[in-house]
């Protein structure tokens, strides 16, 4: 039986959460910019300095050297091209479900750099271990994008992911997120309130893009 119509179909439903989440990602964003940057004076709250001691000070040439490498995997030069493979993996595929990963994908990058024009977060001032990028701290833009990248990809199939494959996602998240604290190019609350808001966009996009299926 097809999906019924009116006010309270599956899809009406689904479209008018999207745009619950859509604007929880961004409400997440202000809220947690507001807090950390009141006023345009922006301050290191006590958890991002207990992180950075525990994370960001005294690891190994060779742990740096792999998480350097590592913190690759949330950048547009590796994500870009792999969301664009997936639009040609399921050519049976709708084309709005066959857009849901590099949608996903430019849509957590365009909000973490306006979000970053908008509080202009400072750098932590540490060691960097490798070159501190150009732009400011707030939010995490490789936590965002590999964040919406993993559950796009898990999404983008109407099949229910198998545990292995959330626990897979969840490792590339956390290493990515782990990486940008340890090597010192940004605070643990970028990370947190980019990951979250993440998660909140790519929900949005999925009520937006992936229909649900019918019911027998």
């Amino acid at each position: 039986m097809a999906l019924a119509k009116g006010p309270f179909s599956d899809r009406s439903v689904s479209v008018r959460l999207s745009w619950i989440m859509a604007g929880l990602a961004v409400a997440i964003l202000l809220a947690g910019g507001l807090w950390l940057c009141p006023q345009g004076a922006c301050r290191i709250p006590a958890l991002d300095v207990a992180t950075a001691s525990a994370v960001g000070h005294g690891l190994p040439p060779v742990s740096a050297t792999l998480l350097a490498g590592l913190t690759w995997l949330g950048s547009l030069a590796v994500l870009l091209p792999l969301s664009l493979a997936t639009v040609f993996m399921r050519p049976q595929w709708p084309w709005p479900r066959r857009l849901f990963v590099p949608a996903a994908l430019g849509a957590a990058a365009l909000l973490a750099h306006l979000a970053k024009l908008g509080f202009e977060r400072p750098r932590p001032l540490l060691e960097n271990l490798v070159p501190l990028p150009p732009d400011a701290s707030y939010p995490s833009a490789h936590a965002m994008q590999i964040t919406a990248f993993a559950l796009a990809l898990l999404w983008s199939s109407a099949a229910r992911p198998p545990p292995l494959a959330w626990v897979t996602a969840g490792a590339f998240v956390a290493v990515v997120g782990f990486s940008r604290v340890a090597l010192n190019v940004h605070f643990a609350t970028d990370v947190l309130f980019g990951t979250v808001a993440a998660v909140c966009l790519t929900c949005a996009l999925r009520g937006w893009l992936v229909k649900p299926e019918r019911r027998p």
